[in-house]
């Protein structure tokens, strides 16, 4: 009798089935789990003779709040008998944020805002009178390929990141001493090590363990509460492009 009953409940219960999320589905929810973040860049500054390092990044809720920080440091640019000026980068922060699906990756966009100028100089002798820099167009992109685990669960690699923006390279030289003194090439030189550093920054803050399990926490929740909603739960994984392809297995009736 119990090896009918068996037999029964396996002919009754349901076949596993597949369902394909499209990308644009997964980025809501990347968009969703960044939300709240902020992001803020200045360069290091002392306060009371202890160092406040410059960049800040805070995770919102979605992503546990975690707080990050890094070093953006001055630069030094030496003039030879004329002196030297140093820079520093300035109120520049995240102003929006958001992910899209293109070809086999997720595509996180973040548009900055800032005061202007967003570079500024001072002079080792004459003070703070160096021109400044604008820094237009700012924002930095961020290339999350997706990928199931070793444990059948989504999570992403393959992190890359690019951060840029467009200087406005008027008033860059001044006259000191009856010269003219041209600082494009030594601000340019600055303006790509800054994009370069906050690049590296974002993507070693992206793979680090902990926050890369945190974001995958919340993508695998979401796709369990997608399932929930059709009265099914996850049972594999499998990763078409920027798509990805679901197989559920439906709850049985209660009886």
């Amino acid at each position: 009798m119990i090896g009918v009953l068996v037999l029964l409940a396996q002919a009754a219960a349901p076949a596993p089935f597949t369902i394909t999320l499209k990308g644009d589905y997964l980025t809501t929810q990347i968009t969703q789990a960044f939300k709240g973040t902020l992001i803020d860049l200045e360069s290091d500054r002392r306060k009371e003779g202890h160092l406040i390092k410059g960049g800040q990044v805070q995770f919102g809720p979605g992503l546990g709040n975690v707080h990050v920080q890094f070093s953006v440091p001055r630069e030094k640019a030496d003039l030879g008998w004329l002196g030297s000026v140093t820079y520093r980068l300035r109120d520049v922060h995240l102003r929006t944020l958001t992910a899209t699906a293109t070809g086999t990756n997720y595509l996180l966009e973040g548009r900055f805002d800032g005061k202007g100028p967003q570079i500024v100089g001072t002079h080792s002798s004459i003070g703070g009178v160096v021109p400044g820099v604008y820094m237009q167009n700012i924002r930095m992109q961020v290339w999350l390929t997706p990928l199931v685990d070793a444990t059948g669960r989504l999570t992403y690699g393959n992190v890359r990141t690019h951060f840029a923006s467009q200087m406005n390279t008027q008033g860059l030289s001044f006259s000191m001493g009856g010269h003219r003194i041209d600082l494009l090439n030594s601000v340019t030189g600055y303006h790509k090590r800054i994009a370069q550093l906050v690049a590296d920054k974002l993507r070693e803050t992206l793979e680090d363990p902990t926050n890369k399990a945190t974001l995958s926490n919340y993508l695998n929740a979401a796709l369990t509460e997608k399932a929930a909603s059709m009265g099914a739960e996850v049972k594999a994984l499998q990763v078409d492009g920027s798509d990805l392809k679901v197989t559920l297995q439906a709850k049985p009736a209660k009886i």
